[in-house]
């Protein structure tokens, strides 16, 4: 029997009984049964799946254009005000006018990646900052986008609301 999707041969596996059933105990599960990073059509990948460049860019693209929507709305600039760079393109994620730029003081860099090292893209927005504040937003699979910014630059903000 041939497998349809890959092209190679197998000993007449059932694809209705999940490999961790077909066996027996004690018995060892072949290499090839074991889910690989490129799944069947139909069942999603494995955790922790390598994901190409071009998904990769598109899901960065997705929250960059997200920001740049959220930040038009809730700053009531027009759309010309605020742009998402294009992927790969050296400096902030997110480019401000002078009139987005005066009611949002940040420079942000986005990652919407599954696991990151928020210090090294926080120093990355920092780097692309200038002298504007950097602001860091993430977002996973699943998960609401989150933003960092400094603490004490927080805390500074937060004394400016009226309770």
């Amino acid at each position: 029997m041939v497998d349809s999707y890959s092209g190679n041969e197998t000993k007449g596996d059932n694809y209705d009984v999940p490999f961790w059933e077909s066996s027996s105990p004690g018995e060892s599960i072949p290499e090839s049964s074991h889910v690989s990073s490129r799944s069947a059509p139909g069942i999603p990948l494995a955790t922790g799946a390598n994901m190409n460049t071009q998904s990769a860019k598109a899901k960065g693209r997705k929250l960059q254009q997200w920001v740049r929507d959220t930040i038009i709305s809730a700053c009531k600039v027009k759309d010309d005000d605020v742009q998402s760079r294009s992927m790969g393109a050296a400096g902030e994620d997110i480019m401000l006018s002078p009139n987005a730029r005066a009611k949002f003081p940040y420079s942000v860099e986005c990652k919407n990646q599954e696991r990151i090292s928020i210090w090294k893209a926080y120093d990355q927005a920092g780097t692309n900052a200038g002298c504007h504040e950097p602001l860091l937003i993430i977002k996973r699979n699943n998960s609401r986008a989150l933003a960092v910014v400094d603490a004490q630059h927080f805390i500074n903000r937060c004394s400016y609301i009226k309770f």
